[in-house]
């Protein structure tokens, strides 16, 4: 068990990391996170696309542990908003805001607004050590804003399109510049 290579999961979720050791559990690889290896700083995801903030925390972790590093981005784009909350999903209502708080700002937001045409959107990164070799893979779903939060529920991170994305990253990896 000790010959396994380490893949870094740049999260401190501790539900992403035991969904992607699930998901990668016939593969020989040690999945960790940033927690496993002791105090390591916030990186500021301060990227204009899900693609740069999921390379900024992905190159992070590679740079600073010298370990092949997985990171993914995702969020909310609501096309009657331009687009937000975008890239500042989980910071659409404040910092410290609920589940609960981000949707009700944004059907609130919503209130007059005819076209409730939105969409997820999640990017995937994987690198090695050195940030010029990555992999890269992106994956979205398309649907409508609810009108309350009983019918929208909670929207968090929508982990099947993760496992998804990590799955196609370590099985069929397309290498880009």
């Amino acid at each position: 068990m000790s010959d396994m290579p380490t893949i870094v999961l740049a999260t401190r979720n501790p539900g992403k990391t035991l969904e992607i050791r699930d998901l990668l559990s016939g593969f020989p690889v040690r999945i960790k996170n940033l927690d496993d290896f002791g105090p390591i700083p916030e990186v500021e995801e301060d990227g204009e696309t899900f693609d740069d903030n999921a390379y900024i925390k992905a190159s992070f972790a590679a740079k600073i542990l010298g370990l092949p590093a997985m990171a993914d981005d995702s969020g909310l784009v609501v096309e009657a908003l331009g687009g937000a909350p975008g890239v500042y999903s989980a910071r659409y209502a404040g910092e410290d805001a609920s589940d609960e708080q981000r949707c009700a700002k944004l059907l609130n937001e919503l209130k007059t607004k005819a076209n409730r045409k939105a969409a997820f959107e999640l990017s995937g990164e994987s690198l090695r050590q050195y940030p010029s070799q990555f992999y890269k893979q992106g994956n979205g779903q398309e649907g409508k804003s609810r009108s309350s939060p009983q019918d929208a529920r909670q929207m968090p991170a929508d982990h099947h399109h993760q496992e998804r994305v990590f799955e196609e990253t370590v099985r069929k990896p397309h290498q880009t510049q």
